[in-house]
């Protein structure tokens, strides 16, 4: 039959009796027939912790119980008589396994008066002490919204004390903290490049923790830029480009480029320019400055494609009607000139030269004798005509265009023009305004 482990005699306990100590409880299908070593029936106890991992120091009627081990789970105790009444109590108790042990809680003292059973039983007795918790558990969350890959991590900073580990994009991290006010701040870390992206770069949040073993939550979120893309539908075209007021290109075909998330964006395209367009290059028309609103979210790409639409430019002519008849049969020039008060860079001569013949076709209603030629056309260019017949109606015509109305009409007391037709010097008289029609 099974038998008790060696037994060690106290004699200097109330309880006269012989008392075993392990470090880990022991099963109840291990517990030995109850009995001294000669075959007296003795009256026995078991006595321990739970959980079993706990141990402490063994403490009966207030004295300590020394044993190999200084603190045990589970303590044996064989008497010769039932009834004897004696006071078990651990003290110090303690959990290596738990890194939280001493950490967040600690346990008390447990104990439990024990009376020993009729000869030949065993009383078993579980000690159950409650945690005592002395501080808060704070589980920190980095959360970086829209994290791929990037080397982003949350920086911590706790009462103005930065913390050795930084937290990675997506991971939580656990503080134990003391019961009162914290201050705590998550600041985002890697490469800057990329933290660039996420907003606010730091998020501050002031708690208050108790002695308790609930878990405080705080989730820090930084919200990734929305991704702007944008273009316009003509190829040729180039503009300045602003973003909420700012500009962010300059003559460029389109953006591409980070705002921040969860709102709408002014986008407009200003001072269009388009080499493709031949009336562009005659300066009859512009492309129209435009502005779109497009909401972006966080992570999220946004494709913008402005259309383009037409508009006119305001003209501003300068004209001399040259008398019909005046010019006789054979060779001609002329010299157009015209030149800008405001802007003496912004000035131009051209000389031509045409022919008169009585046999030359009329062309109805006149011809314009422009900087290119003798054109059928105010404003287009190529469509020349030479020889002239004597009879043509004919008109000197230098035209300046502006995109803009209230510019247009003040080319007028800014620049002149004049024509040099066969030697006479004769200034051109400023026309109305008015809208080309592109």
């Amino acid at each position: 039959m099974n038998r008790l482990m060696k037994w060690a005699k106290i004699g200097v306990v109330a309880l006269s009796l012989s008392l075993v100590g392990a470090g880990v409880a022991r099963a109840q299908t291990e517990l030995p027939i109850c009995a001294f070593d000669d075959g007296t029936p003795g009256s026995c106890v078991l006595v321990q912790l739970a959980p079993e991992t706990l141990v402490g120091e063994m403490w009966v009627n207030d004295q300590q119980i020394v044993f190999d081990t200084p603190k045990i789970n589970t303590v044996y105790d064989i008497e010769p008589a039932a009834g004897i009444t004696g006071k078990f109590e651990y003290r110090a108790i303690e959990d290596s396994t738990d890194p939280n042990f001493n950490l967040l809680y600690v346990y008390p003292d447990v104990s439990r008066t024990i009376t020993t059973p009729p000869l030949g039983q065993w009383g078993q007795y579980t000690l159950t002490p409650v945690k005592k918790y002395i501080r808060q558990a704070v589980e920190l969350t980095c959360s970086v919204k829209n994290w791929v890959d990037e080397d982003v991590a949350c920086g911590v900073n706790i009462d103005g004390m930065d913390q050795t580990d930084p937290i990675l994009a997506g991971q939580t991290a656990v503080y134990a903290l003391d019961p009162g006010s914290h201050t705590i701040s998550l600041t985002l870390t890697g490469d800057p490049t990329q933290t660039i992206l996420w907003s606010p770069a730091g998020v501050t949040k002031k708690i208050y923790t108790y002695a308790s073993s609930y878990v405080s939550r705080q989730v820090f979120t930084f919200s990734k830029a929305g991704h702007l893309i944008a273009a316009m539908d003509q190829p040729g075209a180039l503009a300045d480009w602003y973003v909420d007021g700012e500009l962010v290109g300059t003559q460029v075909a389109g953006i591409d480029g980070w705002v921040n998330p969860f709102k709408s964006h002014k986008v407009e395209i200003k001072a269009i320019n388009d080499a493709t367009q031949d009336g562009f290059a005659a300066f009859t028309f512009h492309w129209k400055d435009a502005t779109q609103w497009p909401y972006v979210g966080t992570g999220q790409t946004r494709m913008l494609t402005f259309k383009l639409y037409k508009e006119g430019n305001w003209a501003q002519p300068f004209e001399y009607v040259v008398p019909k008849g005046s010019l006789v049969e054979g060779p001609h020039s002329y010299t157009l000139t015209y030149a800008c008060a405001d802007d003496p860079a912004n000035t131009f001569t051209s000389t031509v030269a045409f022919t008169v013949d009585p046999l030359a076709a009329l062309v109805y209603p006149e011809l314009y004798l422009r900087f290119s030629g003798v054109e059928r056309n105010k404003l287009s260019i190529g469509d020349i005509v030479d020889p002239v017949n004597a009879q043509q109606a004919l008109k000197a015509l230098v035209t300046l265009s502006n995109r803009d109305r209230t510019a247009a009409q003040g080319i007028a007391a800014n620049c002149a023009a004049s024509i040099t037709l066969d030697g006479a010097l004769i200034p051109l008289t400023p026309g109305l305004i008015y809208q080309i029609r592109p």
